[in-house]
């Protein structure tokens, strides 16, 4: 998408259990109610840029990769919450793994869900960053700096999780790529089992895995992408 559909919501409104929803790079203005089982892929955190809200639908397994959810711009939102489920006690995984969210009263925010995947999503700006309440399963490699709060509820903060500055080379400019002397250097874990970056540079390069989209490179030169490599064999292997 687009293409296949007007809006990305028409896409999901379209899709079937496991069925994938692949947003191109690009701006989009829209709120999303995300169907259970089904797998939202944006074209990376830089790159597919959504000003709205997701809604994730209680149910088997919703995926949300590759976006960044800002409410800069955004209109008509049901609440003040950029990535929201409550799962009731349903089954599945809720997955979020690379996005960014921005702006919002609270960024992430999940309730009683009976197994999540929260890895490496960069959350600042928020008032409240990440939010989770009866809720288990991995939450690492996380970028959560730069909110009023960073962590509330029971949210268990891993130690691979960094609420510093993680020195990116251009924030004002959507540069997310890691300066020397960064404090994410080598300081994540191999939990998702990613082989490359959203640059399609292998990871890790060092010790262990850098926290975020990029690795670390002293000299880097890559081609834009409009698909991650990994988006089509999702998913990570665990």
């Amino acid at each position: 998408m687009p293409g296949d559909a007007d809006t990305i919501q028409a896409g999901i409104d379209a899709a079937a259990m496991d069925d994938i929803v692949q947003v191109a790079a690009g701006d989009y203005t829209e709120n999303l109610t995300l169907k259970a089982g089904v797998l939202l892929i944006g074209a990376g955190i830089d790159q597919t840029v959504l000003h709205g809200q997701i809604l994730l639908v209680p149910g088997e397994s919703p995926v949300v990769t590759g976006f960044t959810v800002t409410k800069d711009g955004a209109c008509d939102l049901a609440d003040d919450v950029g990535i929201r489920e409550s799962c009731g006690g349903s089954g599945g995984i809720t997955t979020l793994y690379h996005n960014a969210v921005e702006g919002f009263a609270t960024g992430i925010e999940l309730t009683n869900c009976t197994q999540v995947e929260v890895v490496r999503n960069r959350l600042r700006r928020n008032a409240l960053g990440l939010r989770l309440q009866s809720c288990t399963g991995p939450v690492t490699d996380n970028l959560v700096w730069g909110n009023f709060t960073n962590y509330a509820g029971e949210t268990a903060v891993d130690e691979s999780d960094l609420s510093g500055d993680p020195l990116f080379t251009d924030i004002a400019n959507d540069d997310f790529h890691l300066r020397p002397g960064s404090p994410a250097i080598d300081a994540g874990t191999d939990s998702a089992g990613t082989e490359v970056d959203f640059d399609g540079a292998s990871r890790p390069r060092g010790a262990e895995v850098d926290i975020g989209a990029y690795e670390y490179r002293p000299t880097r030169s890559w081609s834009p992408r409009s698909t991650p490599p990994w988006a089509t064999a999702w998913p990570p292997t665990i």
